[in-house]
């Protein structure tokens, strides 16, 4: 599943290189999609393995940003946290083309996981109503994460198509009312993208011509 999810978000910002060169060769834009997938896709599964198993709730989700940030660091991205308190901004410019957007979530549900699975969560940590619960990436947003980065060593290595690749990491999918100020800070802070991209509609972040 996280590979099929890999392959979509990096095609779908392969056609936002025709604002910058109108003739975009698909079959060849897909042969470097997939040599670039092959490569990385077993160190992109042990960051997912290594999210489901470490899942923490909206507004808390400390160990996931800080490790999130880090390796968009080293992949030459500029990296702004805190933003609506546990969110991330990454920008990287490598082109004359306009803003791409992708954004992620952060947070997982409070529910106990029964999965079974070598890597499943076993969690708990005190909810908001101040009673313990058990913590799972129930929603996919493990999955979400990991081709978040995938997307962003794309970026990273395909030069002169996008002028500003800005990947969000948007806190508290489901705390929507805070959820929401956190993407109004981005708005404030950040380019204005052209192309968003997004795994969990409705976005509160417009698409607008890139400044």
């Amino acid at each position: 599943m996280i590979k099929g999810l890999l392959l979509f978000a990096s095609a779908l910002t392969a056609p936002v290189a025709a604002f910058a060169a109108p003739a975009l060769d698909a079959p060849a834009a897909k042969a470097k999609i997939d040599a670039s997938l092959t490569k990385t896709y077993p160190d992109l599964e042990a960051l997912y393995k290594d999210l489901h198993t470490h899942p923490e709730l909206a507004f808390h989700e400390t160990r996931t940003a800080a490790l999130l940030a880090a390796r968009m660091r080293k992949l030459g991205f500029t990296v702004t946290e805190h933003v609506g308190k546990t969110g991330l901004v990454s920008l990287y410019k490598n082109g004359a083309g306009p803003t791409v957007l992708v954004r992620t979530e952060l947070d997982a549900l409070p529910v106990e996981e029964k999965t079974g699975l070598p890597y499943a969560s076993t969690v708990k940590t005190i909810g908001e109503d101040g009673k313990e619960t058990f913590v799972d990436h129930a929603c996919g947003h493990d999955s979400h994460m990991a081709w978040w980065i995938g997307t962003g060593e794309g970026a990273a290595g395909d030069e002169g198509t996008v002028a500003r690749h800005a990947d969000v990491h948007r806190p508290a999918r489901r705390e929507d009312r805070r959820g929401r100020q956190g993407d109004a800070g981005g708005r404030a802070l950040f380019p204005i993208p052209r192309s968003p991209i997004t795994a969990s509609p409705p976005m509160s972040i417009p698409a607008r011509s890139a400044r």
